[in-house]
């Protein structure tokens, strides 16, 4: 069938959904100008009601938007009969994340990286629309869902090994591994059978840490007791965090996210997809429940460690009955702690994750924050853009910051906010950003930007050598 672009362009009405004017003003400009008929909206929901109104040829949606993201309005769409043949376009900041199976999910014909060019944005749709007009407009998963099968399904299904049987395996598996390590080094310690230091300061020198973390990834992945809880597992590197919590969301599933990277873990409990809360081990002080009460001024450094030694209750619980703190300040810190650990999580590029379906932790089921994911994935994807910009300008975080007095005079104190002013009082010309950050009780996004406002505004500068 030959195929006539300029027919189609006349006949060819185009959805654009996006939650940034800026795009669907370019986006619609482009288009326009091109022949296209083009209707742009802001929100899923405001698109699927446009669907029912009129008849569109094309849409192209936004990946991640704050209210119902590219998934879940893809999912809507498809669940009425007469609009799952229209064809989707994703556009996205971050193609790297939307990979082959969220495409796949989605049923998209194709994927855009903003920002795009005009010629990009014009071939993808044109490419697109000739597909439609052919009549192979379907997702490469639709189309090869329509294929034959190359044989025969089997008609029963392969035999699942018994439990006992799987479990005797990875004992084995451990087992074997562990004595493959050993073996080696117990040859050359001799007469040092009973020193437990001295053969395990051997082991750590003889076996390198690339075996070690094979042991643990076998020791990890072997269910001696039969749990075997974890539905999900991945590498961080093949599949980011954002993506999984995309997924969960849209799954909405419930259970516990462990994502790990070197010493680090954070742990998500979901519940429906939601986030119920989120805790951390080994991340930092800067993500303690304690340093988000002091810093909006509800206690002081030596109350919250008072209150640690006074109890073993969690700490907000115990900061509620000594009437320091009230239930709303104590969501408010839940909030912004399980919001700023998924923003941490979201810049690791290496690690592991795993999805859990045991039950949620006890303080995970009292605080239930039922946060969006959409909406702090956005966020955090935004912040970690940001935060490889301010740490490139900011420079190394051994560098000492001295204030000049003279261009502070001028600004005046005054004019300055809080947060800004909490940061130059820290400043004493001999101590680092390093040593800086944990003073101010902020994040080390928040002061680290702040730094980066004075360089610029030339009210600090980095000590010279």
């Amino acid at each position: 069938m030959w195929y006539d672009a300029s027919e189609t362009k006349m006949s060819a009405r185009i959805l654009v959904v996006d939650d940034s004017p800026a795009i669907r003003k370019v986006v619609s400009t482009i288009l326009e100008a091109r022949g296209y008929s083009v209707h742009a909206v802001d929100d899923g929901d405001v698109a699927l009601r446009a669907l029912g109104e009129e008849s569109f040829s094309l849409i192209l949606l936004d990946f991640a938007m704050p209210t119902m993201n590219g998934l879940q309005f893809c999912r809507a769409m498809r669940a009425v009969e007469r609009w799952r043949s229209i064809p989707v376009v994703l556009m996205t900041g971050r193609a790297d994340r939307v990979r082959e199976q969220f495409v796949e999910l989605s049923g998209a014909l194709d994927v855009i990286t903003k920002p795009f060019d005009e010629e990009a944005l014009v071939t993808v749709v044109e490419h697109a629309l000739e597909r439609v007009a052919r009549g192979s407009g379907k997702s490469p998963a639709a189309e090869r869902a329509s294929e034959p099968p190359l044989s025969k399904p089997p008609s029963r299904p392969p035999s699942v090994p018994d439990e006992d049987v799987i479990r005797g395996r990875d004992a084995r598996l451990f087992v074997t591994r562990l004595a493959s390590m050993i073996s080696p080094v117990l040859s050359k310690l001799d007469g040092i059978h009973a020193d437990e230091s001295k053969i395990a300061q051997a082991l750590l020198e003889e076996i390198s840490p690339f075996a070690l973390q094979s042991l643990g990834v076998t020791l990890r992945d072997a269910d001696f007791a039969g749990g075997r809880d974890v539905v999900l597992s991945g590498d961080l590197a093949v599949v980011p965090s954002g993506a999984v919590l995309q997924l969960l969301q849209m799954e909405q599933q419930t259970g516990a996210l462990v994502v790990s990277h070197a010493s680090s873990e954070i742990t998500v409990t979901l519940r429906g997809g939601l986030i119920d809360l989120v805790q951390s081990r080994g991340a930092g002080d800067e993500f303690r429940l304690g340093r988000y009460f002091v810093q909006e001024g509800l206690a002081t450094p030596d109350e919250i460690e008072t209150a640690l030694a006074s109890s073993d209750s969690p700490l907000g619980l115990t900061l509620m009955r000594i009437g320091k703190i009230d239930e709303k300040q104590l969501r408010a810190a839940l909030l912004r702690q399980s919001s700023e650990l998924i923003y941490e999580a979201l810049r690791w590029q290496r690690g592991r994750f795993e999805m859990r379906s045991k039950p949620s932790a006890p303080l995970a089921d009292s605080a239930r924050l039922a946060l969006p994911v959409a909406s702090v994935v956005i966020e955090g994807f935004r912040r970690v853009d940001e935060w490889r910009v301010i740490e490139a300008r900011v420079g190394r975080f051994d560098e000492v910051l001295v204030r000049d007095p003279v261009a502070i005079e001028t600004v005046g104190m005054e004019n300055l906010a809080p947060n800004e002013r909490a940061l130059l009082e820290a400043i004493d010309g001999t101590r680092s950003i390093r040593q800086l950050v944990p003073l101010t009780h902020m994040s080390s996004f928040d002061a680290c930007k702040i730094i980066f406002q004075l360089t610029e505004a030339r009210l600090v500068r980095r000590r010279s050598r």
